[in-house]
């Protein structure tokens, strides 16, 4: 799959499906900035910065990533990566900034976080918007996703009315992708964060730039690639989840905006 590519007037949209890295054959960098998710996770990834002795990371499957003012070079990697990465404008940045009191030059270097739903969110939206085509709403989900990297990974303060705080989106986001096929009615993820369907929904919505049954609809489908990426057929994976077959091609064409091919049934 090539790189798919996109811009919004307040970001760089990238879905990038990555082939192994080596120091003298191929690399690839991440921007300054760049807020994303490792789909496919790496074991003892090194990576670098101009000047500086390389490291390694151990990236989880679906780990967020944020990135600060420097760029990143991914040197060597043990298999193929899926990656999701949005690289926000400096007119993004300053509006962030102003918004929340950080200073985005102060940023820590790239930083990983096993889960973060906002990110995910976020990062799974921009896979299915850049498979399927334009589908507006872009600059809602920057504004949205900066947001939350400015209070929940830089210490900025929160907008005063915001409803749904970085504690109860975790624990929202753990409970959906704990047990992806469980009911998660809206009024039980409602009640778990302690508000309303109505005000949860509303405040979902603003705080990741995508509804709950969005978000648990694309739980489900990487759930789904992940199984089948581990040897499982489509009718084994069915079968555990208790739907049928063709269902499941349907929530994964969805999600992702791609045919479920090369797998055995």
């Amino acid at each position: 799959m090539p790189t798919r590519r996109a811009t919004c007037d307040l970001a760089r949209l990238e879905h990038a499906l990555l082939p192994v890295h080596e120091a003298d054959a191929y690399t690839s960098d991440t921007a300054p900035f760049a807020v994303g998710v490792a789909f496919t996770g790496q074991s003892r990834a090194v990576v670098g910065r101009p000047g500086e002795p390389s490291r390694t990371l151990d990236v989880l499957p679906g780990s967020a990533g944020v990135n600060g003012p420097r760029p990143l070079t991914w040197l060597r990697t043990a298999a193929v990566s899926e990656s999701v990465e949005i690289v926000p404008t400096a007119a993004a940045l300053a509006s962030a900034a102003a918004d929340h009191g950080v200073v985005w030059a102060d940023a820590p270097d790239y930083r990983l976080r096993d889960r973060d739903p906002v990110v995910w969110a976020a990062a799974a939206r921009v896979r299915r918007r850049l498979a399927t085509g334009p589908a507006g709403g872009d600059d809602e989900l920057v504004t949205a996703l900066l947001a939350h990297v400015a209070v929940a990974w830089l210490g900025g303060r929160e907008v005063r009315g915001s409803r749904l705080g970085a504690e109860a989106l975790r624990a929202v986001g753990d409970r959906v992708h704990d047990d992806p096929w469980a009911p998660h009615r809206l009024a039980d993820l409602a009640a778990s964060a302690h508000l309303s369907p109505f005000h949860f929904l509303r405040s979902f919505r603003a705080a990741t730039g995508t509804t709950p049954h969005a978000f648990v609809s694309d739980v489900r489908a990487e759930a789904v690639r992940r199984r089948l990426a581990a040897g499982a057929t489509v009718s084994a994976v069915a079968g555990e989840v208790g739907v049928d077959p063709r269902q499941l091609r349907r929530l994964h064409r969805r999600c992702t905006g791609e045919p479920l091919r090369g797998h055995p049934r």
